[in-house]
């Protein structure tokens, strides 16, 4: 297969149609000139250029091979152009893991549209990633970065992080609920009733979230598959959930969101992403959060 230099000599001659003048256009000597277009015609088994003394003419075959050498060297340029600005964080993907933590505040938001105003030739995925599966979509490229609590990633050395900002759990329950009267709640009257949370394929039980908020373990569970049917079910006054508070602005207005007591409800939110990272996606946007707590 001729080697993309191969089709730079021969476009050369065939438009300037003089071995001399290609030549100085290509800052070599001609006889280096005429032995790569006599490999490239015997590679070819075709005859390209029709040649004697006098001038240099494309043959019939030179003329359909011109075209495709001039395509072939455009796109080859355009393919060098593309590698050149993804190197420089202009154009790719980066994938954003969130979760309902992640919608807490604006920063997320905030941030993702500062970031697509910059770089708006970047496709920006929001995957939303439950707690207990962020770690491992992060170490496993299934996302580039992350919007999550810390608890998410104790523990796990390979993670570099930035502190955003701090949210609070709430006990959601039913406006048919026994607490639906109240503001507030302790946590340790909370002991005998059903929680139901969201299950993820590192927490079968859907607890990760509650075990976050609460000092003990429930003794009843249940779990779902969707933040929508977690909703349905304490709505239906089936269980009682600990959700972020960022959910009370979007829940359905059958739904009571209480303070918890006796127990510190806060957890910090962080942007994760992986320590060994050669996506300048990644530093860009890493950089872009970090700019943005400094201000």
């Amino acid at each position: 297969m001729p080697e993309i230099r191969h089709l730079r000599y021969f476009v050369a001659v065939a438009e300037e149609l003089h071995f001399g003048r290609a030549a100085k256009r290509l800052h070599i000597v001609q006889p280096a000139l005429s032995m790569q277009i006599k490999a490239l015609e015997e590679e070819l088994g075709a005859q390209l250029l029709l040649r004697d003394h006098h001038q240099v003419q494309l043959s019939e075959i030179g003329r359909l091979f011109l075209e495709q050498a001039r395509d072939i060297l455009k796109r080859t340029e355009q393919s060098t152009q593309l590698v050149a600005r993804a190197l420089q964080g202009e154009i790719g993907r980066l994938r954003i893991g969130i979760c309902a933590s992640s919608t807490s505040n604006s920063i997320m938001p905030n941030l993702v549209k500062a970031f697509h105003k910059l770089h708006p030739d970047v496709k920006i995925e929001l995957v939303e990633v439950h707690p207990a599966a962020q770690a491992k979509a992060l170490l496993n490229r299934h996302v580039d970065v992350v919007f999550g609590p810390s608890a998410a990633f104790s523990h796990i050395d390979d993670i570099a992080k930035i502190y955003l900002n701090h949210f609070s759990f709430k006990l959601a329950c039913s406006s048919e609920h026994n607490l639906a009267n109240f503001t507030e709640v302790d946590v340790h009257s909370l002991k005998n009733e059903i929680f139901v949370g969201l299950s993820a394929e590192d927490d079968q039980y859907g607890m990760m979230v509650t075990n976050f908020a609460l000092p003990f373990i429930p003794m009843r569970s249940m779990q779902v598959q969707s933040p929508a049917a977690l909703l349905s079910v304490v709505e239906a006054n089936l269980a009682v959930a600990v959700l972020s508070e960022a959910l009370e602005r979007s829940a359905p207005p059958n739904i009571v969101f209480l303070e918890l007591l006796g127990v510190d409800s806060n957890m910090d939110l962080f942007l994760f992403c992986r320590k060994a990272e050669n996506n300048p996606l990644v530093e860009r946007f890493m950089a872009l959060a970090k700019q943005g707590k400094n201000e």
